[in-house]
């Protein structure tokens, strides 16, 4: 999948229509702090952010980014298994097959 293609689909899914993130936080700011996800991870995309605006970054925001990045490494290693990959394909095709007109 192309880097494009995957940054859509995870925008789609963090910026949904239906979720409401507050008013402090508009959607450009929504795709830059996933860009930095996507780019850099969780971990060093907001260290950097911290350190750039001057706060500090806190041990429990260390932790759990540090946790949300293995979080996402664990995910991706998933969705490559081949057992994974068969069993989208056959929920794919039987979608395909349950739209069809007969």
């Amino acid at each position: 999948m192309q880097k494009n293609e995957a940054l859509n689909k995870k925008l789609i899914v963090f910026v949904g229509k239906e979720h409401f993130f507050g008013s402090s936080m508009t959607m450009a700011d929504q795709i830059a702090l996933l860009a930095i996800e996507d780019s850099l991870g969780y971990q060093d995309g907001l260290a950097r952010l911290f350190a750039k605006i001057g706060l500090p970054f806190s041990a429990i925001l260390h932790e759990w980014s540090k946790w949300r990045d293995i979080e996402e490494q664990m995910k991706t290693i998933y969705r490559q298994l081949p057992t994974t990959k068969v069993a989208r394909a056959n929920r794919q095709s039987q979608v395909i097959i349950a739209s069809s007109p007969d």
